[in-house]
Parts: structure tokens; sequence; C-alpha cells
């Protein structure tokens, strides 16, 4: 691949990391909202704010971490019981395994290259972000593993190695999807490159919507469950993608005949 086609598959990579944050994150707002909630989401959870009060409390709950540590959650009422508690914690996890496999079905049979590379541009991307996110394991206290498995009694590690698995799995399916071993080796240290440039820059962007939300700043209204930056933001990644999509293709995932 020349410069030029390696920067149009790193540009990929990095709308699709985005994509795979928002993917997990939907997934829990979807549960939320189910549970009529009504959250305000940011980039990376429920806006929420601790060892401070936000200047309105309307529209905020408090609530108390594990540490014992106060703050607030951006929610009209924070989730009760066991259940609650773990189906709020599992949206995420399951809205990236579901959103994995989907991306792999369509890298495999779709009959279109734009959408066979955005399939496996899908599958890479979630699962590097979530790989990375297993492979801290031993080190990571609280996640939603953990709130999983406080919810129903349970250890936290079989939940760790089962997903931490299943995407060291669909990634290996994902990279097969790519024919010459020169690209797999691309889009593999790209995906790699994106997750974690993705990962801080959206941790950062979400630091500071936290705080401009706690001071009552109206431009981080809610709209549909989202802060209204986290839903531009969106709008415009998937513009984004659209423009990629207009771009001359590659070989990468052409197949035979």
């Amino acid at each position: 691949m020349t410069p030029l086609r390696a920067g149009r598959v790193f540009a990929l990579m990095l709308l699709l990391t985005i994509a795979a944050q928002y993917l997990h994150e939907a997934g829990h707002w979807f549960v939320y909202q189910a549970l009529g909630r009504q959250p305000v989401w940011g980039f990376i959870g429920v806006v929420q704010v601790w060892g401070e009060t936000p200047v309105d409390v309307a529209g905020w709950t408090p609530v108390v971490s594990r540490s014992g540590e106060s703050g607030w959650l951006r929610v009209s009422s924070d989730v009760s019981g066991p259940v609650e508690g773990a189906l709020a914690a599992a949206g995420g996890p399951l809205a990236s395994v579901f959103g994995a496999l989907i991306g792999w079905v369509v890298g495999r049979w779709s009959q279109t290259e734009t959408r066979r590379a955005m399939g496996v541009g899908l599958v890479l991307t979630t699962a590097v972000a979530m790989g990375l996110y297993y492979a801290r394991s031993p080190w990571r206290t609280g996640g939603d593993e953990q709130d999983i498995a406080d919810a129903l009694g349970i250890a936290r590690w079989p939940l760790d190695a089962g997903l931490g698995g299943y995407f060291a799995v669909i990634f290996g399916m994902g990279l097969r999807e790519l024919k010459p071993r020169r690209a797999r080796a691309l889009w593999a240290a790209l995906a790699l490159v994106s997750g974690p440039l993705i990962g801080i820059t959206l941790a950062v962007a979400d630091g500071v919507l936290r705080q401009a939300t706690a001071r009552g700043d109206p431009l981080t209204v809610g709209i549909l469950g989202y802060s209204l930056p986290v839903a531009l933001v969106g709008v415009v990644g998937v513009g984004l993608l659209w423009v990629w999509s207009q771009w001359p293709l590659w070989s990468a995932t052409q197949r035979p005949g």
C-alpha cells in the first residue's frame, strides 16, 4: 500500500474507534433509558462529578462510590437492586460483543468493498479497545464487570477472561478477512495505535465535559439522553464516515473472482 492508502486506513481506524466507543456507551445508555432513569451521557459514561456539588442539582442524583466517595450522576434516579445494577453494567459489554460480531458478518458477507472494509475495521477497533481494557484486568479495580460481579455476587475474573478471550478471537477472525499479509499487519498496527489515541482523547474530553456540566454550562444540555457535545461529535463522525466511503478503495478486502 502507498502512504496515501495507509493514511486512508488510519482515518478509517480513527473514525471506527470512536464508533466502537459510542456503541459501547449506547448499550449502557439504552438500559438507563429503558429503566426510565433519564440519563445525560458523556463520551465515556454517564455525566458525573465527584468530590463537589453541581451548581444546580436539578436533574442530578447523589451517589456514593464503592470506596465511599460522594458524587453526583446526571440521571433522574440511580439504578436500584441487583437486577437493574447488573443490566446497567452489562449493557456496554454486550453492545461491544454484538457490534464486533455484526462487523465481522458485514466484513465477511457484504457484496461491496466499502462495507467490507468498514465491517472489518469495526471488528478490529472494537476488539482492540475492549482487549486492551481486559488486558489491564489484574491491575484494574472497578469497571462494568466488577459492577456485574457485585450485583450478582460472583467473582469478576470469569467475566474478564471470557470477554477478553472473545475479543481476542474475533480480532483474529477480522484479520483473516484481509487477504495480503502486509495488509493484515498494517490494519492491526493502525487499530492498535488508534485505540489508545482515541481512548485518551475521549477521556480528556469527558473530564472537561463533566466539569462544564457541573458548572451549568448551557452548551452541555442533554439531547435525547446525550450531552450536546457528544451528540455533535457523533453526527460529525457519521458524516466523516460517509466522506471516507466516497474515496477510492483498495484491494485489502477484495475477494478473488
